[in-house]
């Protein structure tokens, strides 16, 4: 069964690394088309480029809104800061790939997300149970 993955980029250049007949169904718009391309295309994986957007956070947050359920992998400049990564995966991002490592991961990345599982570096991960740790000290989760 392929996997329906909705690419939301200005960059055309990123068709050619989904490109498998066999293996994904590709929906291919621009971030303002996001909310009509989410609703006909219904993907398994949403694909979000967010290099340069200038309201990145407010973009990530609003698609979560229109695919509750979506699986979102976003596309990030390679030297996005660390926190606002980690906001975006508080935000509801399954996983980032940095511009850098589009062309040698991007597949694979695709692969785990479409599976339920994060892709993100090693040391954000450990960022991350930190900050839920400081977050469940201050009672602020139960």
């Amino acid at each position: 069964m392929k996997i329906k993955v909705t690419c939301l980029s200005a960059d055309k250049g990123l068709e050619h690394y989904l490109q498998s007949p066999d293996e994904f169904e590709l929906s291919i718009g621009l971030p303002q088309e996001a909310r009509a391309l989410l609703n006909c295309s219904q993907p398994d994986v949403i694909v979000l480029d967010i290099r340069g957007h200038h309201e990145a956070l407010a973009l990530v947050e609003a698609v979560r809104g229109w695919q509750p359920g979506g699986r979102t992998l976003l596309l990030v400049d390679d030297k996005e800061d660390e926190q606002v990564l980690l906001r975006f995966l508080f935000a509801g991002a399954m996983g980032y790939i940095h511009q850098s490592h589009i062309a040698s991961r991007l597949r694979a990345a695709v692969l785990a997300v479409q599976q339920d599982q994060a892709w993100v570096p090693r040391e954000v991960v450990a960022h991350f149970i930190d900050t839920l740790t400081a977050l469940k000290q201050n009672n602020v989760i139960g």
